[in-house]
């Protein structure tokens, strides 16, 4: 059944996604190259895990500092009702001595513990915490994953979550010669094969339990959600998309498909299996 489109996306919401990328291409070619050595890219596949648990990114702290503020900026025009709470975040990450580095890394490794009690230590809104610190550091973890990627066979990775940064994939597309599936990532936007046919949060590949839901007059996009875990994605279909758009944007652009999942009882809230799980 194909289900009617009935969404029209605020210019305002537009504007800040089309500022934030602003930010990433002015930050995103400022890491320096990095080179994986052999046994970095041998633990990456023997412990099924992704590239940045083994090879140290270089930030420079005054260019993280000045995207930090380039983000809070644009929060704080787009969300003027929490600009002291963003300000509030915006000294404790800048304070002399502290070290911003470290809780970039718990947030990339996504050790959302850690990051819960930190904000409760401080006092700060988690929620709007999380949001700072993603559109700070994506640029840069962009860049990294940009100069590893003719340096390892991306081929050999399989798994539900990217073999850069280890983030959950925003998007799917279907390959348009059928030949396969292909992986977005939220974070790195790192690109890499998956199996048509299998659900990317619970790895189920039970086709009974797979649900493929359609918009009319769309075919572009399709959204493909799981029984077994409740969980969906959002698919386009190579080469029909023709747009400048970054992941961000298309996905904000096509929200009647969320609005659509989450009305059929999907949700993309859900946890991936972790590399411990995976056969």
């Amino acid at each position: 059944m194909k289900h009617k489109k009935r969404v029209v996306i605020p210019p305002e919401i537009m504007e800040y996604y089309q500022d934030m990328n602003q930010i990433y291409q002015r930050y995103i070619e400022e890491l320096t190259k990095v080179e994986l050595t052999s046994e970095q890219k041998d633990d990456m596949l023997s412990h099924k895990l992704p590239l940045i648990s083994f090879a140290d990114i270089q930030l420079d702290r005054i260019k993280v500092l000045s995207a930090l503020d380039e983000t809070c900026a644009i929060i704080n025009r787009h969300r003027p009702a929490v600009k002291a709470e963003i300000e509030l975040i915006q000294t404790k990450l800048k304070v002399k001595g502290f070290k911003l580095r470290a809780l970039l890394d718990k947030f990339v490794w996504q050790d959302n513990r850690y990051m819960t009690n930190f904000a409760e230590k401080w006092h700060l809104n988690l929620e709007l915490l999380l949001l700072i610190l993603f559109n700070t550091v994506k640029p840069f973890v962009i860049s990294y994953a940009k100069a590893i990627k003719e340096q390892f066979p991306f081929e050999s990775w399989s798994y539900n979550f990217c073999p850069v940064c280890g983030w959950k994939p925003l998007l799917a597309s279907d390959k348009e010669d059928n030949s396969g599936r292909l992986l977005h990532c939220s974070l790195c936007e790192t690109v890499w094969k998956y199996k048509s046919g299998q659900c990317v949060h619970c790895m189920n590949d039970d086709h009974k339990r797979l649900v493929y839901l359609t918009v009319e007059n769309d075919d572009i996009f399709t959204i493909n959600a799981c029984k077994q875990c409740k969980g969906y994605i959002k698919s386009l279909r190579e080469g029909k998309l023709i747009t400048k758009d970054n992941l961000a944007i298309t996905d904000v652009k096509t929200i009647y498909l969320d609005i659509l999942a989450n009305k059929q009882g999907y949700t993309k809230d859900v946890d991936v299996v972790t590399s411990e799980e995976i056969n």
